[in-house]
């Protein structure tokens, strides 16, 4: 289950998100379209952290993956409903902030976070939630992405299940349900069985100070990952971030230039590897 580093960082709310809310394969999604009105490049599905589909940080990120490879971005709800509060945010972004905030203070966060986190890891299960994911790649691969190559992306919540469609599950006509995959920061990971798996191509940003993923299991899943490519096995990319927290790369502080600059860098990793394996 996710804990309250995953639910840290800050809302974005310096920039408008610029795409639009349709419903496809009976899931809402957000969509962002390529500049100009060019027909795609290809397909990009992000999978979100635990705040949702709606959270302005990853539809912003789904604009700019559209607009800098032109790219059609979806951004599906596979929650339910059932995300965490983005009130939330801020809060528990406070619960490190010393002794000035009291235990009184720390049992209310608690009490806030902790019932929509157990609702969350109850609705969104593997038994529930994996059959509806691969089901809706499935049709996705059958319609828009008949003749397009999907790459999908996952933060915190969304990286398990980047490595489950890494792992080439299931086949339509023959092609794997993704092409191509990005994480960053991503949360439950089954080390090292998860790794083993992968036989997609497969980039992740990681902190050397994340706690979901700690180091060692992290340098675990790297080592692996690294065999995989010098075998050749399956292409994967591994980049180290240094003094960054979990969710760095979607819940960033955009004040703070430093972590700006690294999202930046996350960003740009996951374009230039969509970029690589995407374009046809």
């Amino acid at each position: 289950m996710s804990g309250p580093c995953c639910a840290q960082g800050t809302l974005h709310t310096h920039v408008k998100p610029t795409g639009r809310e349709t419903r496809l394969h009976g899931v809402d999604c957000y969509v962002a379209d390529g500049p100009n009105g060019q027909p795609p490049n290809g397909i990009v599905v992000i999978l979100p952290d635990i705040f949702g589909w709606k959270l302005p940080n990853t539809r912003i990120l789904a604009d700019n993956y559209a607009r800098k490879g032109g790219f059609m971005v979806l951004v599906p709800e596979f929650m339910d409903g059932h995300a965490m509060p983005m009130a939330a945010l801020k809060p528990l972004q406070l619960m490190d902030d010393g002794p000035v905030f009291t235990s009184l203070k720390r049992i209310k966060v608690a009490l806030t976070y902790i019932p929509p986190l157990f609702s969350l890891s109850y609705h969104t299960r593997s038994k529930v939630c994996q059959p509806k994911i691969f089901n809706w790649f499935k049709a996705l691969r059958q319609n828009e992405a008949a003749s397009l190559r999907i790459g999908v992306a996952g933060f915190c919540w969304g990286g398990r299940w980047v490595f489950r469609l890494a792992a080439d599950p299931e086949r339509v006509g023959g092609k794997p349900l993704v092409d191509c995959a990005y994480t960053g920061h991503p949360a439950q990971v089954q080390v090292p069985v998860d790794a083993h798996n992968v036989k997609i191509p497969l980039s992740i940003s990681q902190s050397v100070i994340d706690k979901p993923l700690p180091q060692p299991k992290a340098e675990e899943v790297r080592n692996i990952l690294m065999e995989k490519t010098k075998s050749g096995q399956c292409e994967c990319e591994f980049v180290w971030f240094t003094e960054r927290q979990h969710g760095f790369a979607l819940r960033f502080d955009s004040e703070n230039t430093a972590e700006a600059q690294d999202a930046l860098k996350a960003e740009d990793q996951a374009v230039e590897w969509y970029k690589r394996w995407l374009y046809q």
